[in-house]
């Protein structure tokens, strides 16, 4: 089958399709659940953003700069907040694919990114300082 019929199909059908069953109960469950669940946005340059819903637990799809949930419905910004801080984070530059920025301490977080993420990076480049340091003591004939 071509691209252009496989996208022409509906999405129950390429849920089937890619199940491949025959059981009529997974298949009826795949026709419920594709009929009661949104379509995902299309996919942009930076992939797919996904996160669970504060209110219902369900997936949140980031569409440009909200996050829509595709169970209830809900809409939040697209903010991130520094684990340490708890001050919202700067968004990178329009139009580039960059790092949040705190605008309080020297964190810095892709989007999507978990606070323990956020903290692993920190302790990273922390971690890469203390190496540099030492290095340039030790060049300096420092121990």
């Amino acid at each position: 089958m071509t691209d252009f019929a496989d996208e022409a199909r509906s999405r129950a059908a390429r849920l089937l399709r890619m199940a491949n069953t025959d059981d009529p109960r997974e298949r009826e469950a795949l026709v419920a659940y594709a009929a009661s669940t949104p379509d995902p946005p299309l996919m942009d340059a930076a992939g797919l953003a996904t996160r669970g819903c504060t209110q219902c637990r369900r997936t949140m799809w980031q569409q440009r700069d909200v996050w829509v949930c595709s169970g209830c419905g809900g809409v939040e910004d697209d903010i991130m907040r520094c684990p340490a801080c708890q001050v919202p984070m700067a968004p990178p530059a329009e139009g580039w694919f960059g790092r949040w920025s705190c605008p309080s301490c020297p964190r810095v977080a892709v989007r999507g990114d978990s606070a323990t993420q956020i903290e692993w990076r920190e302790q990273d480049r922390l971690h890469a300082i203390d190496l540099l340091d030492a290095a340039i003591a030790k060049r300096r004939g420092e121990s």
